[in-house]
């Protein structure tokens, strides 16, 4: 399938039937592309879903050409990028603000899209005292959406314009339409500090975890 098209997720549990594959480098590419399309559409970020959700026996995308930072409002803290964009792309041009993804997912070359749209938990950020989870999962940071509809075209939605339905559109796995733009709510930059604890007892774990 060339590169960016495995023919099996990571887990190697799917076998891809698509009868079709293209890696638009543009959002007009990709209009043009799904709207052309003949049969089932479908949309794969970095293969890492074990599920069939992003299998079909027609057209199987990937937007791993589209990774540019499309916008970025560094008083408001708000950045829109292209649907293929991954969190190792944002965090790098992140890196020189003021500016920071909230929570990220398991692995950095996770496509933002796929991450969002499949429901990605991230880090649960848990509060030791009470066991409470801090941070929402990878869609709880999206505020506007840009999907290409079957017909090619566009259209926008966003949290404040459709509170609603929004959360049910950005985990939508991939049924609404192609993400082609991501508009996130970023947090002030932080540090992240990790301790790692070795030769322990069990029963030192069970007492401050359960």
């Amino acid at each position: 399938r060339g590169p960016g098209f495995p023919s099996t997720p990571w887990a190697g549990n799917v076998a891809w039937r698509a009868t079709a594959v293209a890696r638009p480098a543009s959002i007009e590419e990709l209009s043009a592309l799904v709207g052309a399309a003949q049969g089932r559409v479908r949309c794969v970020g970095r293969s890492h879903s074990f599920t069939p959700v992003c299998d079909t026996d027609g057209l199987l995308l990937s937007l791993a050409r589209m990774q540019q930072i499309l916008h970025f409002d560094d008083e408001l803290g708000v950045v829109t990028v292209e649907g293929g964009t991954t969190y190792t792309t944002l965090n790098n041009y992140l890196k020189d603000t003021e500016w920071a993804v909230k929570n990220l997912a398991t692995l950095p070359h996770f496509s933002i899209a796929g991450s969002m749209s499949m429901g990605t938990h991230g880090s649960s950020g848990v509060n030791v005292s009470d066991g409470r989870a801090q941070l929402g999962n990878q869609a709880s940071q999206v505020i506007g959406l840009e999907f290409v509809l079957p017909d090619g075209s566009c259209k926008r939605y966003s949290r404040e314009a459709n509170p609603d339905v929004f959360p049910g559109m950005c985990v939508s796995l991939g049924c609404l339409g192609v993400v082609s733009k991501i508009t996130l709510e970023l947090t002030p930059r932080f540090d992240v500090h990790q301790a790692v604890f070795t030769d322990f007892r069990l029963v030192i774990l069970t007492h401050v975890y359960v």
